[in-house]
């Protein structure tokens, strides 16, 4: 099973879809657990959105060998710039991670001084 805990900025939090209350009840609440059920190969996919960026983020289990789940992590991130153009960074990569540990994964990056505008855990057991 993987265990992802999303949390996020506040400014990230008061994104324009928080306007709507219907939008608002209909996703997940920060800091809460989302438990899922993740089979290899099947993907797991987290999206933030504030008032300048999105961030779309896939986790996909490709492989368990030797107590490790080898995970493919898809990270796109667009962002609106001061002259109202879009930015787009995209990566992809593979992460081994040992069966039982929390993850940490911060799809915006960060710095030593300021931190991770982002964060997510993700918890890997195998069921």
């Amino acid at each position: 099973m993987v265990a992802a805990i999303q949390s996020t900025s506040l400014s990230a939090q008061n994104s324009k879809s928080d306007q709507h209350s219907s939008d608002k009840d209909s996703g997940p609440a920060w800091e809460a657990p989302i438990l899922r059920d993740v089979r290899l190969a099947s993907p797991l996919g987290i999206k933030i959105q504030g008032e300048q960026i999105v961030a779309v983020i896939v986790f996909m289990p490709i492989e368990l060998a030797k107590q490790n789940l080898t995970m493919l992590v898809q990270n796109q991130v667009f962002a609106r710039n001061p002259d109202s153009s879009i930015q787009m960074n995209t990566s992809m990569h593979t992460i081994r991670i040992p069966l039982g540990t929390l993850f940490y994964y911060y799809p915006l990056g960060g710095d030593s001084k300021q931190g991770a505008p982002v964060a997510i855990e993700i918890l890997v057991n195998q069921k």
